[in-house]
């Protein structure tokens, strides 16, 4: 019976929101944007002026979206839901990089021989380039969201995501340190182009230990992506303060 209410309570606020004709939100990148999904059939709430809607490709890379060999083939899944889907009047919203601060970097620095620094900006420039794909597709109503901070503490290795990345043994200290810089880099991207940054870092981090605050954990100690609860509640407050 719960899930029968939730399914004629979405249909309701979908037929509302399409008399309204209010614009759309198209939350699109990897599995954190499942919080969006959360917001949109289960929260009390909902943000205002927009109906959401979500692309998301679990285990999508910035790094792996100029690679056509990527198992996630997530660029062109991408491309096609921004060309099929999204008019020049809604807002495109992504949420990306979480994968990329937390192993890949370190995983291809450590196996080719390279920088740090080189994948950094090699990941950063595939994203940019999704970011102005979008852009050229709407009325440079693009969003990001910034990248997630890690969750995934040092020792620990429960759950199929932590045992993935155990190939590397970077601290959670150094890669919230770089989860930090590539957000600083996107929001200064932003600001040159014209893009809304949204950013949560006064929110997400604690001040003492400056790594992801305990409420924002989530409730299952091997899942890595953040409350759902505690997210969509910060999410929904930023959304509300747009213009």
């Amino acid at each position: 019976m719960v899930l029968l209410y939730n399914f004629l309570l979405s249909i309701r606020h979908k037929l509302i929101y399409t008399l309204r004709g209010q614009p759309r939100l198209h939350c699109i990148g990897d599995s954190h944007v499942a919080v969006f999904d959360y917001i949109r059939l289960y929260h009390p709430n909902r943000p205002k002026g927009y109906r959401i809607y979500t692309c998301r490709v679990p285990g999508a890379t910035n790094m792996g979206l100029d690679n056509p060999n990527s198992k996630t083939k997530a660029l062109p899944i991408f491309q096609d839901y921004i060309k099929n889907n999204v008019k020049k009047k809604d807002y495109v919203l992504f949420l990306l990089g979480e994968v990329d601060c937390g192993f890949v970097i370190w995983y291809r620095s450590k196996k080719h021989g390279r920088s740090v620094r080189e994948q950094f900006d090699k990941s950063i420039g595939n994203y940019r380039a999704l970011m102005d794909f979008a852009a050229d597709h709407v009325d440079d109503k693009v969003l990001i969201c910034e990248t997630p901070y890690p969750t995934i503490r040092d020792g620990e290795d429960m759950g199929e995501v932590a045992n993935k990345r155990k190939d590397i043994d970077t601290g959670i200290r150094e890669r919230t340190d770089l989860t930090i810089k590539y957000n600083e880099a996107l929001h200064h991207y932003c600001q040159n182009k014209g893009y809304t940054f949204i950013g949560m870092k006064e929110e997400l981090l604690d001040d003492v230990t400056g790594l992801v605050k305990d409420e924002v954990r989530n409730e299952d100690p091997t899942d890595h992506h953040y409350s759902h609860r505690a997210y969509s509640t910060l999410l929904l407050k930023k959304l509300n303060e747009l213009e």
